[in-house]
Order: structure tokens, then sequence, then C-alpha cells
């Protein structure tokens, strides 16, 4: 329609004008925008637009600059702060498997999981399966009787261990044993998680005492002078078995062992230990076994305790290896650290780290988690900055590392463990050394210490000097005496 109306009327040449407003000058929203700066005015500020136009536009319109003007500066305000989140949140974006991984690592590593995934194995059962699960049956219908158990042929389980993971080995001791120093155990636990390592942990893995709590390679590990070196008369465990240190001349060992005086390096003695308990059933069950297993190759039995721990042990070094790996795929990288997720040793300024520096900064990251119980977020987040994205199977380190030392709380105290590690030193420390384990004769004494469900485990030296370990899931030893 025609902007404005004119009327004839008397005076000014007997014309007078007044505007008219046309309603489509403005779409939905331009009245939309119009109604949200008045608010609750809105609707009364539209009609008084088409009212009166002349007096309500120049209102409006000055009211929509003023509003103009304080957006602008609330939007550069803001953007100061959006531009700090999308930087910080950026790495995290690109991260779409840590959510699940977190939800499906607590689940797996879980004792009862564990535990059933060697059950099923040994049962043959489909993974997920409960041993002793329940079944609800109406009460006029005849249960028919259970089937019998078939055991596959063991291994049931078999792992191994990543190459060249003998720093992954002495790092995964320090933090197990960081997190019993900083939890709240007494003493007294303290003291028997540390003999545990000592007396059998340690010749298990072939692992020297002394090389877990320095920082050189297993070749470094040599006495400088016989006041360092273990004294003469200490009963140490070998590559070769259990022997009394005699002395040691021109960096050599020499030791007695049950056939024969041994002249070893410092690498192939790896602690001292306690004396190994005597038994009439290892001479008796010894003698009647002519079996043994292959060489290098070690056989324990062990409770529930002991297949968790070493489970979760393996899971322990296979991430640190991981860690390591990561590390050296980001060497040259720039590394940038923002100073609220500040990371040790490194400026909140990009730099470049070498492979060994950047996983030594992964484990004071852990470290310091584990003494502090920090955020986890935070923790995620430092992990991501400094290996990135392809890290988020080290978000759970912590968990594994606590849950780890709660089962090396309950080997401690588990007598009956006690009793089977020492078949295992009795074996260990036989003539032949680690070699000449006989698997069934260790399986006949460990059944005179319990009828409770065990573990055989066997650990034994692969190609290129990697660890295979093989888990076979014992129901019951009396029972399987019963049944011969």
């Amino acid at each position: 329609g025609a902007p404005f109306n004119y009327i004839k009327n008397g005076g000014l040449g007997g014309v007078r004008y007044q505007y008219k407003f046309d309603p489509r000058t403005l779409s939905i929203i331009h009245t939309n925008a119009i109604c949200r700066i008045y608010g609750d005015q809105g609707q009364e500020m539209l009609s008084l637009l088409h009212k009166n136009p002349t007096k309500a536009i120049p209102v409006i319109y000055g009211r929509l600059v003023q509003k103009d003007k304080e957006f602008r500066a609330a939007r550069e305000h803001l953007n100061k702060r959006w531009k700090e989140l999308a930087e910080h949140n950026y790495q995290k974006s690109l991260d779409h498997r840590s959510f699940y991984f977190r939800q499906s690592d607590k689940k797996l590593t879980g004792t009862r999981a564990l535990v059933s995934e060697c059950v099923n194995a040994a049962l043959d059962l489909p993974p997920g399966t409960e041993k002793n699960k329940k079944t609800i049956v109406s009460k006029n219908v005849v249960e028919a009787p259970p089937a019998p158990k078939v055991y596959k042929p063991p291994p049931h389980l078999k792992f191994s261990y990543p190459k060249s993971c003998d720093f992954a080995h002495r790092d995964a001791y320090r933090l197990i044993m960081f997190a019993v120093e900083k939890s709240q155990l007494s003493p007294s636990d303290k003291e028997r998680a540390g003999r545990m390592w000592r007396d059998f942990l340690g010749p298990f893995f072939g692992l020297c005492s002394s090389w877990l709590y320095a920082d050189g390679e297993v070749e470094d590990m040599v006495p400088t002078s016989s006041s360092m070196a273990i004294p003469p008369g200490a009963l140490v465990s070998t590559s070769f078995g259990d022997g009394v240190v005699e002395d040691y001349v021109e960096g050599k060992y020499r030791i007695k062992l049950k056939y024969a005086i041994a002249y070893l390096h410092p690498t192939a003695v790896y602690c001292s230990t306690l004396p190994t308990e005597k038994s009439l059933l290892y001479d008796q069950y010894s003698a009647a076994d002519d079996k043994y297993a292959p060489v290098d190759t070690k056989v324990v039995i062990g409770t529930q305790a002991l297949y968790v721990f070493l489970r979760l042990h393996l899971l322990i070094v296979e991430r640190l290896t991981k860690a390591r790996e990561l590390a050296k795929l980001r060497e040259g990288e720039a590394q940038v650290s923002h100073p609220s997720i500040a990371i040790p040793s490194i400026e909140a300024k990009e730099t470049t780290a070498s492979p060994e520096h950047t996983y030594e900064t992964f484990l004071s990251l852990l470290y310091n988690n584990l003494e502090s119980h920090g955020d986890s977020n935070r923790y995620e987040t430092q992990c991501r900055q400094l290996l990135g994205n392809n890290s988020y199977e080290l978000y759970t380190m912590d968990k594994l590392v606590v849950h780890a030392y709660k089962q090396l709380k309950l080997m401690g105290d588990d007598e009956i463990l006690h009793h089977l590690i020492q078949v295992f030193r009795r074996y260990n420390g036989a003539e032949g050394g680690g070699g000449m384990f006989k698997p069934e004769a260790i399986r006949n004494e460990a059944s005179h210490w319990s009828s409770d469900e065990l573990f055989m485990i066997n650990l034994k030296r692969g190609e290129e000097g990697k660890y295979e370990v093989e888990y076979e899931y014992i129901e019951s030893l009396n029972e399987e005496e019963e049944e011969e």
C-alpha cells in the first residue's frame, strides 16, 4: 500500500499527512528480535509500531542499535573464554574410544571376570557364562541330571609378555610397591608384600632384587667392590637353583650349589632368600616322578589371589610397554602444555622432548595420581596431551595398580598360598635349577595343602627371551584323586 495517506483539511493548504506502516516490511526475524529485546512489552511495541510509526520507529531503532553494541561487546569478551575452552577440549573431542574403554576395562579386569575367563576356558563354555549359574525350574517338571563336566586339555589360557619388557617389569614392581607404601596397610602387611616379591615373585620372573631398585639396565648391575656384593654365607636364588654365597671375586659370585660350585655373573643371582622349608612329601613325590617340565619353564600352583595378581601384572606390563611405544611415536613432535593442566617438567609453551623424558613424565603423572588420589579427569587430560589420543588404555592404570596391590595383600595373608610357594621354592632350588620342575609331583604335593579351586601356572622363556605364561584351572585336587 501507499507509505502514507493524505487528508484534505483546513489550514496549511488544506492538506494533513498521516504515515501508515506496511506490515510486509518486517519479516518474522525482525519482529522476534523486537519482542526479545523488549521482553513482556514486545507485543505492545509492535502494536504501537503499526498505530504510530513516526514515533515508534526512532525509539525501536535506537534500542536495537544499543543492544547491538552490548551484544558485540559481550561476544568479544566471551570469545576469549570460548577459545580457551576449545583449545582445552579439542584433543578430548577427537578421543571417541576412552569412554567405552573405561566401561569395558572395569568389567574385564575385575576379579570375578578374570576368574570366570579361566574357568569358562577350562569347561569350554562361552565367554561370560557363570559356572554356578542357577536356573528356575517349574515344580511340575522333573529336572534333568546335570551334564558331566568335560575339561579341555591344558593350558586353558595362554598369554605372552611383550618383547624387551624388562623395564616394564621393574616399573610395575615400583608402582605396585609405591601403592603399598601409600596405602593404609599396617607395617606388617607392607613387610609381607615386600617378602612376597623377594622370596617368590622375583625368582619366579628371574628378576634380581637389586636391579628392581636401580635405574640402570640388567647388564649394569655389577657390584663395584666386594663390600657392595651379597655377603658370604647368604642363601641366594640363582638361575641354577638355590645356593650359598662363598665369595665375590673379579665381578663374579662363587656359589655352592647342591651339585656343584658355580661362578655366576651378578645378573644370574636373583636375590637373597630365606631358607626353604624341608618336606618329606617333596622327597616322596619327587622320587616317584620322572617327568620334567621343559627347560626354562617354571611351574607353580597357586590360589585365586595369585592367579588374579599375575593377570593384572601382565596388563600393567603391557600398558607400560604401550606407554613407551607411544612416547617413541611422539619423538620430535611439539608438546603444548596448557597452564591449567601443567605437566611436571614441561613448560607452558611448545617444547620437544626425548622418548625417555616423555615416558618418565608419564610415570611421574601416574605416581602423583596414586599418591594424591587426584582427579581422574585431570590425569586423563594430561596423558592425552602428553602421549596423544591413542593413550586411552593408560587412563585406568591407577585402578589396575591399586587392584594389584590389594591382591598382593591377599597373597601375603593366605597361609595356603604360603605352603604352595614353599613347594615352588623346593623345586626351584632343586638340582638342575629352574628347568627341573616336575608338574605331577608338584600337583600331588599341593593336594595336601588345599582342596579348593587352584590354578597351575607355567612360566617359560619363549623366542627372543619373551615370557610366555600358561594357566590351568584345577577345580579340586582331592576330587581328582578320588576319581582316579
